[in-house]
């Protein structure tokens, strides 16, 4: 939970927006892993979470800010885009609503 709030941190500026983001996260990673736990074995946790924190914050402001998202994290635009479609597929119950509408 520590690296997710420190990258929560690099991401958002405004302390109670990094801290509801940290908390929204590690409760959906938890439940991600208690359904598949082998879906964090293939990325560097940064680009999990990088993907996961693009969701949130689709749903919390409707703009997809990958790229502040990848230079905040280090990590690419492609790795963000690539595991926020990893994390709608692996799991369409726990983001139905973002997803409809990206895949427009």
């Amino acid at each position: 939970m520590l690296d997710t709030m420190t990258a929560a941190y690099s991401v958002w500026e405004n302390t109670h927006v990094a801290i509801d983001m940290t908390v929204q996260a590690v409760a959906i990673m938890e439940k991600a892993y208690a359904r598949d736990y082998l879906f964090f074995r293939s990325k560097t946790w940064r680009c999990k979470v990088g993907g996961l924190f693009a969701i949130l914050n689709y749903r919390r402001k409707g703009k997809f800010e990958q790229r502040r998202i990848a230079v905040a994290l280090g990590i690419s635009d492609v790795s963000i885009r690539a595991n926020c479609q990893k994390w709608l597929k692996s799991f369409p119950s726990m983001f139905s609503d973002v997803a409809e509408i990206l895949s427009q």
